[in-house]
C-alpha cells in the first residue's frame, strides 16, 4: 500500500540519491560493494547520534544518507538473489 510510505523523509532520501548521481553518476551505486554502504549507514547514523543533523558535504540529513545505502544494500541483495 504506497499510501503507507512517508513522503516526505523519502523527498530526503531523493535529495541524496540527487546528490550521489550529480558527484557520481546515474546508477553509479550499482558498482559499488554493498559492504561499503553498510560502513557509510553506520557512520551517518553514529554523526547523528553524536548530535550532528545535516552532513556537512550534502546538507541533507544524515538519516536520509543512512537510508539511502540500507536500501542500496537491499536492492544489490535483492538483484543478487534473482542471478
Amino acid at each position: 500500500d504506497w499510501g503507507l510510505v512517508p513522503f516526505a523523509a523519502m523527498d530526503e532520501v531523493v535529495k541524496v540519491l540527487t546528490f550521489g548521481a550529480s558527484k557520481y553518476s546515474r546508477d553509479n551505486w550499482k558498482m559499488v560493494e554493498k559492504e561499503r554502504y553498510i560502513a557509510a549507514s553506520m557512520r551517518h547514523i553514529s554523526k547523528y547520534m553524536q548530535n550532528e543533523i545535516y552532513d556537512e558535504e550534502s546538507g541533507i540529513h544524515h538519516l536520509a544518507h543512512a537510508v539511502t545505502s540500507i536500501l542500496f544494500v537491499l536492492e544489490l541483495e535483492k538483484m543478487n538473489a534473482e542471478e
